[in-house]
């Protein structure tokens, strides 16, 4: 089993947490306002958005595009910190569906508190689909980890 040095791994998660944390909490000049009008509470508005786009043809392309690049921006955000958060979980000696598990929760957690952050700047936006897609995006992250990678891969990738 690959154990890599601790301080590495927290290092590239301190690292992966700062960057995140800097896309999401500085400002943003677009989003000024009452923050009730600044909250999405509903699920997968996104999507649904896109889809109504699609099949009533009544969204201009520039908004299709916009909300596809918003879903796949706040997927990939996140991602590194999937994979740096299940490589500081592989040196303990978790089955790789728990280190997946724990990793997918420090995303949602990590998500939740930036959200609540957001809803207190006045020139961002609180959206639980931020939340959901943040969290996918660590999941997918730790789950491509431990599908590509076994602890032998990782440790001549990472020792090179």
């Amino acid at each position: 089993m690959y154990h890599q040095h601790p301080l590495n791994s927290i290092r590239y998660l301190i690292l992966a947490s700062l960057v995140v944390l800097l896309v999401t909490l500085t400002p943003n000049t677009g989003s000024k306002g009452d923050r009730l009008y600044k909250t999405k509470r509903v699920p997968f508005h996104h999507l649904s958005r896109l889809v109504d786009g699609l099949v009533h043809e009544n969204k201009s392309l520039s908004k299709m595009q916009a909300t596809i690049i918003d879903v796949i921006g706040n997927i990939v955000l996140f991602m590194p910190f999937g994979v740096v958060a299940s490589l500081a979980l592989r040196r303990k000696k978790y089955s790789a569906w728990l280190i997946v598990g724990l990793t997918f929760s420090a995303g949602l957690f990590f998500s939740t508190f930036i959200e609540t952050a957001q809803f207190w700047l006045p020139t961002r936006l609180t959206d639980i689909d931020d939340i959901i897609f943040n969290s996918s995006g660590a999941l997918l992250g730790a789950a491509l980890l431990s599908a590509f990678y076994s602890d032998d891969k990782l440790k001549l990738v990472l020792h090179n």
